[in-house]
């Protein structure tokens, strides 16, 4: 067989296995870039949560005493453990002592969705550790907050301590009862006005978190009940 007869027929074969090939490039480069922004945003996670333990720090004061609830790492993503692990270490940094540690157990249903998480503490938890801990100064939850009718927050005995939420999961859900009736005393939520331009450049962490979150207090808490 002439050799332009064989190149000719071999043509095809040859175009189909380029294409595939960039195809397969194509794939591996998406694939690459996915996981390296994934990778960046839950080390930024990570670090805010640093950033939130030292604010939680400034609010009680160097030497307060306080009660740590942490997830459960056999029911959240990874990034969860690791910003639960961070966060405890800058609190102790920020002089604070941690009395007592507990973990809650975090949705099962999440895993694979590491940025959205649900409040596992209920309102027999919070009672049942503020009991045991009464002289505390607050319950620092990062397992967010318990859902509480005003009936219900009426039977919360007055010696349990008040609940700080270094972190709130879901921008739209304010828990207003316990907000009102004191039971949360300090909260860092996502702002209303939080960039949601991805492309935004920031000097650092701490401009970007203050840019995304803010910190409520008895000062300001009523900008959150709306």
């Amino acid at each position: 067989m002439p050799w332009s007869k064989m190149s000719t027929e071999k043509a095809p074969i040859v175009v189909v296995i380029a294409i595939l090939i960039i195809i397969i490039s194509l794939i591996s480069i998406l694939k690459s870039g996915s996981q390296q922004s994934a990778k960046v945003f839950d080390d930024r996670f990570v670090e805010f949560g640093r950033i939130a333990a030292e604010k939680t720090g400034e609010y009680l004061g160097q030497g307060a005493r306080v009660v740590l609830l942490i997830h459960d790492k056999k029911t959240v993503e990874d990034t969860f453990v690791q910003h639960d692990k961070v966060f405890e270490m800058a609190l102790k940094e920020s002089g604070i002592h941690i009395v007592a540690s507990e973990t809650l157990q975090g949705d099962t249903q999440e895993r694979g969705v590491p940025m959205v998480a649900e409040s596992r503490m209920t309102v027999d938890d919070y009672i049942r550790i503020g009991e045991a801990n009464p002289d505390v100064a607050a319950i620092v939850s990062l397992v967010g907050a318990p859902m509480a009718d005003l009936a219900i927050l009426n039977s919360i005995p007055e010696s349990v301590p008040p609940i700080i939420i270094p972190r709130f999961f879901d921008p739209m859900f304010r828990p207003t009862a316990l907000l009102r009736q004191g039971v949360i005393e300090m909260a860092i939520f996502t702002r209303q006005d939080a960039p949601d331009d991805p492309d935004i450049e920031f000097a650092n962490l701490y401009e970007e978190f203050d840019a995304i979150y803010q910190v409520y207090t008895a000062d300001n808490m009523d900008e959150l009940l709306y």
